[in-house]
């Protein structure tokens, strides 16, 4: 408990609260080249919840923590070199998981399990005092959960992709979708890629979601053998961009937009204009420091239309549009 002097007596000072939720330790520094701290992070995700709270509503979420900030060593100013707790993938949550969620159950292979959904800005705010740095989010929403709303689109390029080639990649994308009668939009992912997604109405389950986003990478893959693979092999990738459809499986998720990433500069996932391709923007442009600024600067969303568009496109209206293999 932190404790302050007044005169000779100790008076236990009262814990950092926002949206409800005490934060402990709110000093400790989750990202050490940036000397980021936890309640930047509060902060951060304070200010962007009108922004990234309608993409991740319901949605049965995965985390990366990293409870101990980024990386394996850390340098303090006095104690001298430190270790610190490293990052994990967490999907299921014990009952000691603090926070305004709401707690689903969905059956998998191994039996039922239990997630967790944001509710509100407060899920955030919880999400940040337990070392979440990354949030990744089903292609569903519950409680309809067998059926996706949302199709992922991974364009993953080798090191020798240039940014102009990834992006005319991402307009190939969105130009094959567009024929099956999908409207589309872009993000960065806040590493080296870009993500074209395309919300849809709950229409057709995931089986056929799977097979039908299979189908456009393939057919994205056609047009240009030379520059694309939709194989998962590492050899296959070289001096081409991969493009992941297998986030469209059941169980797969996807980093939301706005959500940070467990990298050096603290990376954002951010939503795009499709012109702001031909721009100075690259995946991880944006980042927690600078994102703010660009979301004072904005005049509408970049994504203006996506809400419209889920709710007037479906997956099962494209697949019948597939043309046949």
């Amino acid at each position: 408990m932190l404790v302050r002097q007044l005169g000779d007596t100790p008076v236990a000072e009262r814990p950092e609260v926002v949206n409800a939720v005490a934060l402990t330790h709110p000093e400790r520094i989750y990202w050490p080249r940036e000397r980021v701290s936890k309640r930047e992070l509060v902060a951060y995700y304070d200010l962007v919840a009108p922004w990234i709270l309608p993409h991740v509503l319901g949605r049965p979420i995965s985390m990366v923590r990293c409870p101990g900030g980024i990386g394996e060593l850390a340098t303090g100013a006095r104690e001298g070199r430190t270790r610190i707790d490293p990052c994990f993938f967490h999907k299921h949550p014990g009952e000691d998981f603090p926070g305004p969620f709401e707690r689903v159950t969905i059956v998998e292979s191994a039996g039922p399990t239990e997630y967790l959904t944001i509710t509100e800005a407060g899920s955030l705010t919880a999400l940040a005092q337990m070392g979440v740095l990354e949030i990744h989010v089903w292609g569903s929403t519950w409680p309809d959960i067998e059926r996706p709303d949302l199709l992922v689109f991974d364009l993953d390029p080798d090191a020798q992709i240039t940014w102009r080639e990834l992006a005319n990649a991402a307009r190939l994308c969105r130009e094959v979708l567009g024929a099956l009668g999908l409207k589309s939009f872009v993000k960065t992912t806040g590493g080296k890629g870009l993500h074209v997604v395309a919300p849809v109405a709950p229409s057709a389950g995931w089986e056929d979601v799977s097979e039908f986003c299979r189908r456009v990478a393939e057919i994205i893959v056609e047009a240009a053998p030379d520059r694309f693979t939709a194989t998962m092999s590492k050899a296959k990738r070289t001096g081409k961009i991969y493009v992941d459809h297998v986030r469209n499986n059941r169980g797969a998720t996807s980093i939301a937009p706005y959500s940070t990433r467990a990298r050096d500069r603290a990376p954002v996932a951010v939503p795009l204009r499709w012109k702001e391709l031909s721009g100075r923007v690259r995946p991880d442009t944006y980042t927690l420091k600078n994102l703010p600024l660009r979301l004072r600067g904005l005049k509408g969303d970049p994504w203006d239309g996506y809400a419209e568009a889920g709710r007037a496109q479906t997956a099962r209206t494209a697949i019948s549009r597939l043309p046949k293999p």
